[in-house]
């Protein structure tokens, strides 16, 4: 369970992590205009949200390598249980 006293014990959090070589690929594929400070700027904020989800969160998921369907069940299966 996660050590944030505020989230409640019948909850579950997931985090979907993301490789920063994949995310940059996702922001291009989208066709997202960034400049290069705000890219540089996401990807420093994905670092501070992965070190973060080692303590707050109950669940990782690597997205890096699955597409968005994997992920859905991935998610799914984590809430049935």
């Amino acid at each position: 369970m996660t050590n944030n006293p505020q989230i409640r014990p019948n909850m579950t959090s997931i985090f979907l992590d993301i490789s920063p070589e994949t995310l940059r690929e996702r922001i291009k594929m989208r066709g997202a205009t960034m400049t290069d400070l705000d890219l540089s700027n996401r990807l420093d904020s994905l670092e501070i949200e992965k070190r973060d989800s080692k303590t707050y969160c109950d669940h990782i998921i690597d997205t890096s390598d699955l597409t968005p369907e994997q992920v859905l069940e991935q998610v799914v299966s984590i809430i049935n249980k």
